[in-house]
């Protein structure tokens, strides 16, 4: 995670910078290490992890007040509510 925190991220707020992307985000880690990354970075504007508030895995519950005060869990519910508002309509 330090690598990506200290070069890989800098690198890509490069694009961010030159108006060849808006936003950086990472996904496809533990939320542990999403929190990590988030804690010692400001670069990352979105962060995307998968089935982390089910009925078998709800350790998304636990992370839901640090991402809340970055302003992050507001986008994963909103998300939220319209795939089970999609599910619910199928």
């Amino acid at each position: 995670m330090d690598i990506i925190v200290t070069q890989t991220l800098p690198e890509l707020s490069k694009f961010v910078a030159d108006g060849k992307a808006r936003h950086v985000g990472v996904t496809a880690y533990t939320l542990s290490a999403l929190k990590e990354c988030v804690e010692k970075s400001n670069i990352v504007a979105t962060i995307l992890s998968y089935s982390r508030n089910t009925l078998i895995d709800d350790t998304l519950l636990e992370y839901i007040p640090f991402f809340k005060v970055r302003n992050f869990v507001s986008q994963v519910a909103k998300f939220h509510d319209n795939f089970i508002n999609y599910l619910v309509e199928a």
